[in-house]
């Protein structure tokens, strides 16, 4: 059977925690073996930019608006994080002699949004048939990430509140975590 899950995390505000739930859920999947996709779908206040210390090619952004592909807005981080976990493992302990490296053995990508304030403001006030297309969009980006990507997990991270574009990052899960 199809193990394939999409999984949101969402609050009704803002500060409860949800962008680290999301994604130490998402890089404890893929140490689990797990091939992950990792959204920052808080299109109102992204912060994965931050987390990862990486810029796209393209933006979630973009994809969104139909003007980039899959391929350009997903970054395989599971290298960088996998050396930044020697990195950690190595200051706890000079002593390496039988110490188990807890490495991901999956893979883990992440889609970032845009958080320039005019790319914000440019969804936000996007044109009627833009927003129109907005759940066949979302839609489209789950089967794309199933299929070329293999996932095994999509973790999003959607905006707080109830918004336009909260409301589609939701109708995408099949699985709905609300923090409080």
């Amino acid at each position: 059977y199809e193990m394939n899950k999409c999984i949101a995390f969402h609050s009704y505000k803002g500060g409860t925690g949800k962008s680290t739930l999301a994604c130490n859920s998402a890089i404890l999947l893929a140490r689990k073996g797990y091939r992950v996709c990792l959204l920052d779908l808080d299109i109102y206040a992204p912060s994965f930019h931050l987390y990862f210390s990486k810029e796209p090619r393209k933006w979630i952004n973009d994809f969104l608006t139909s003007s980039a592909n899959i391929q350009d807005v997903m970054i395989d981080v599971t290298d960088s994080f996998n050396s930044q976990q020697r990195h950690t493992d190595s200051i706890k302990s000079n002593d390496h002699v039988g110490e188990k490296e807890v490495e991901i053995s999956g893979k883990l990508w992440v889609g970032l949004s845009n958080p320039q304030k005019k790319e914000i403001f440019k969804l936000e006030t996007a044109d009627t048939n833009t927003k129109r297309q907005a759940i066949r969009r979302f839609i489209h980006l789950r089967e794309l990430l199933m299929s070329d990507f293999k996932a095994d997990y999509i973790i999003v991270d959607t905006s707080p509140g109830i918004r336009f574009w909260s409301i589609n990052s939701l109708a995408i899960a099949d699985i709905l975590l609300l923090t409080l």
